[in-house]
């Protein structure tokens, strides 16, 4: 496996999918999620369906790690997970392939 750590994200306060991301590949087994620098309203992890009041919170300093997939013919989806954070909020995520 590989690690693929792409350059720290800026929110824009629109949703966009993990894969997205510049460098984010479009698949993987594990992925991690990290608020570096979130305002009042948390960033969000999610499905097609996230909002400001809908996904899994992502706070300042806090984040989400998934757990890692052992099969090996099956992978996280990035372009089915998305994530929303206001503008000049910012995050970082890493990706296993």
């Amino acid at each position: 496996m590989q690690i693929i750590t792409p350059a720290d994200i800026t929110g824009d306060g629109a949703v966009h999918t993990l894969a997205s991301i510049p460098g984010a590949p479009k698949k993987c087994k594990w992925f991690q999620f990290t608020g570096l620098t979130i305002g009042s309203t948390p960033g969000r992890l999610g499905d097609a369906n996230i909002s400001t009041s809908r996904g899994i919170t992502i706070p300042s300093g806090g984040g989400q790690v998934v757990y890692p997939i052992a099969i090996a013919m099956e992978f996280y989806d990035l372009t089915e997970i998305y994530y929303l954070l206001q503008s000049s909020d910012t995050a970082q995520a890493a990706f296993f392939v």
